[in-house]
């Protein structure tokens, strides 16, 4: 049950990552892995012959990670989770814009992810209008809502992104808790392992030298 859960539903055929991008012609789309710490690693590539027409990737593979298209147009990058099932990406490279189809991960990130840009454009309107009291608590709700999602997402590539931005400050208890919470979901994902593995390496550290 873990193994169906931690692997991305890659086939005997691959995962089908169907990519309609808009583009200056001749320019090369990129299909990447993204590691933990935000290394490149190319994969693919494909040359544009026509704004809009189909390019299919296939990703083999044994378990779910961060995938970027790129290309050699501009600087925008698509990023996407390869969880269960094939993919439709449409990837406007002219206006920056994209649509994910068939990643509820990659949906449910990009909505939080915007939820979060709001409200920290609030947060830097209440310090400019001097509330520091109404932007200390919104502030707060910011990073709980990091923590939230975290604890409640279903998805260990989700997790990893999200738990970067997850700061539970001198609350040692509280991280023991929300990581010991996240193993028994992810446990087995590498790159979850590797985080788990840092957190209890930093908790360590905390009860010996008590800082």
């Amino acid at each position: 049950m873990a193994f169906n859960f931690l692997a991305s539903g890659c086939s005997d055929g691959g995962q089908k990552i169907a990519v309609y991008p808009k583009m200056g012609i001749g320019e090369k789309i990129y299909l990447n892995t993204v590691t933990i710490d935000g290394e490149y690693k190319k994969k693919d590539s494909a040359l544009v012959l026509e704004n809009g027409k189909e390019i299919v990737f296939h990703i083999y593979c044994a378990e779910q990670q961060i995938y970027a298209l790129s290309s050699s147009f501009n600087n925008f990058t698509v990023f996407f989770i390869n969880d269960h099932g094939s993919k439709t990406i449409h990837a406007d490279f002219f206006a920056r814009t994209y649509q994910v189809n068939g990643s509820p991960a990659t949906n449910s990130l990009i909505q939080f992810q915007r939820k979060q840009a709001d409200m920290l454009k609030i947060i830097g309107q209440l310090i400019k209008r001097k509330d520091s009291i109404g932007a200390a608590r919104l502030r707060q709700q910011y990073n709980q809502n990091y923590i939230n999602y975290a604890d409640t997402v279903r998805n260990p590539v989700s997790f990893a992104i999200v738990n970067d931005k997850v700061d539970f400050g001198t609350d040692h208890e509280g991280l023991k808790r929300y990581i010991n919470r996240a193993n028994r979901k992810f446990k087995g994902h590498s790159q979850f392992d590797w985080i788990y593995m840092n957190a209890l390496g930093y908790l360590k550290k905390v009860e010996v030298t008590g800082k």
